[in-house]
């Protein structure tokens, strides 16, 4: 007589923790970086799900209008503040050499701001071949028996977006609080610019260094010193041969 044996289901946290902070695939892992810097604006693609379950990299019209709205936003801003003549270093110093900043900082703000989406979009067929290049390595290394854990590389995304967060927050609540202790209240614009700014160039800074970092992982997998463990083969080699031999 047969007898069955009741499957219980994990529970619902432990699914919803395997789900968010473990990953079996590198796009997945990479997935919450391109979902932050695509409703950012930076970049106008973003990691999907495909119907046979692979995913990759898709652009999408929404993407581009996405990003549209972004640059049209901040522009208005920067020439909102330029007519008048509002910045944060203007509210505490108000001097030639301050006000010579503020332009610098607005003709900065305002190249980097239109350069950094377009060279995305130019180099989103660089981006792709690079991403291919990784994943054929990655089948290489499994031939090869390497343990290529990407839930390390999921992690260590989550924890430098994590980081960007209270980073990006507490500089945003510093300068306000300063602000508001002088009496002064900075419009919408400023306090966007200022969100945008330090959002954009964390966002970048982060995914420069995932993909360093993905890189590296790889390196240290193909320079592995084997001179241990070649040794240790060729010991038991000899030993193999010894006993067979007496």
């Amino acid at each position: 007589m047969s007898s069955l044996i009741a499957v219980q289901k994990p529970a619902w946290y432990k699914r919803l923790y395997r789900k968010i902070f473990t990953s079996n695939d590198f796009y997945k892992s990479m997935q919450s970086l391109f979902c932050c810097t695509f409703v950012m604006g930076i970049t106008p693609f973003r990691i999907v799900t495909l119907p046979n379950g692979l995913m990759t990299l898709r652009t999408s019209f929404f993407g581009y209008f996405n990003l549209l709205i972004h640059l049209m936003l901040m522009a208005f801003c920067y020439a909102y503040t330029i007519y008048h003549k509002e910045s944060v270093v203007g509210y505490l110093l108000r001097t030639k050499v301050s006000d010579f900043g503020n332009k610098m900082h607005v003709c900065s703000g305002i190249l980097g701001s239109t350069m950094l989406p377009v060279a995305v979009i130019l180099q989103r067929k660089s981006l792709e071949k690079a991403f291919g290049i990784f994943m054929q390595a990655d089948s290489y290394l499994c031939q090869l028996n390497f343990n290529l854990d990407y839930t390390i590389v999921l992690r260590y995304v989550l924890f430098v977006l994590s980081m960007v967060g209270i980073f990006d927050c507490a500089m945003t609540m510093i300068c306000i609080y300063c602000l508001s202790s002088l009496s002064v209240h900075p419009s919408f614009c400023l306090i966007y610019l200022v969100v945008a700014e330090i959002l954009g160039i964390s966002l970048t800074i982060s995914l420069y260094c995932a993909m360093a970092r993905s890189v590296q992982r790889r390196f240290n997998h193909l320079n592995k010193d084997f001179t241990n463990e070649n040794e240790l083969k060729n010991k038991s080699f000899k030993i193999k041969m010894d006993l067979i031999a007496d």
